[in-house]
């Protein structure tokens, strides 16, 4: 996993591309905050605005982020 994460993030500076972007944000390891996932989401969707994938994983990063600030949030 590391690896591929490394070549995600390899690809990002190699060139803007919003399905790698979006990838990343996919993929980042789970112990990586929901905003650092989020903001690689953002970057695709500034590359492709109407990029349905990234819109669907932005609006779950975001409501990943608002559980854990409920009490008794979190993630499974």
């Amino acid at each position: 996993m590391d690896d591929a994460v490394k070549e995600l993030q390899a690809s990002l500076e190699a060139r803007d591309s919003a399905v790698v972007a979006n990838d990343a944000g996919e993929n980042l390891p789970r112990a990586e905050e929901a905003r650092s996932r989020a903001a690689e989401v953002q970057k695709a969707l500034k590359l492709a605005p109407n990029y349905a994938e990234a819109k669907q994983l932005l609006e779950h990063l975001q409501n990943y982020k608002a559980s854990e600030k409920k009490p008794g949030g979190g993630a499974q």
